[in-house]
């Protein structure tokens, strides 16, 4: 198991990295991992190995799609939990999912500190579900073309915190 959490921290990293800087994780990336975890995973030779990856992808990212769906996360935060999925399985993965949760609202605490921002973002947040119960208008809550960077944080730093969290 201490390679599958070697080769976990080395997705993890410049998932983290690219996300920090960029805001997205690349597509090839997330796709060599799932391909490394699938070969992990036909050591077992039988449907077993390759039930457990399949469930490890699809039931993490049906979950964190319903986030994304709700503008909460982005594609690459969904990606990210597929992949940890792939290598850890679903349950792992679910559990990395909650605490994340937990760790990026600690993040966006102190990112709402350091900027000065915090009462704003409060008063932004609360307008947008008044007006959104109003008009059940389906406007996403943050738009990076409108708001910038002020209101978003590298998320996939919260998720790789949570698996580390979760591993060791």
């Amino acid at each position: 198991m201490t390679l599958v959490y070697e080769l976990i921290f080395l997705v993890l990293v410049p998932a983290s990295l690219f996300d920090l800087w960029q805001y997205r994780v690349p597509n090839a990336l997330c796709f060599a991992a799932l391909v490394i975890s699938l070969i992990g995973h036909l050591d077992r030779i039988s449907a077993g190995g390759i039930s457990f990856w399949l469930a490890g992808i699809i039931i993490p990212f049906s979950v964190s799609f319903i986030f994304y769906v709700c503008h909460v996360f982005g594609a690459s935060d969904s990606k990210l939990i597929s992949v940890i999925g792939a290598f850890l399985g679903f349950r792992a993965a679910l559990r990395i999912l909650v605490y994340s949760i937990f760790v990026g609202a600690i993040m966006a605490l102190f990112k709402m500190i350091w900027r000065k921002n915090m009462f704003r973002r409060f008063r932004y947040l609360f307008q947008f579900i008044k007006s959104d119960k109003k008009t059940r208008n389906k406007n996403p809550y943050y738009d990076m073309r409108r708001d910038g960077e002020d209101g978003v944080i590298p998320f996939c730093i919260a998720i790789s915190i949570a698996a580390l969290w979760e591993i060791f």
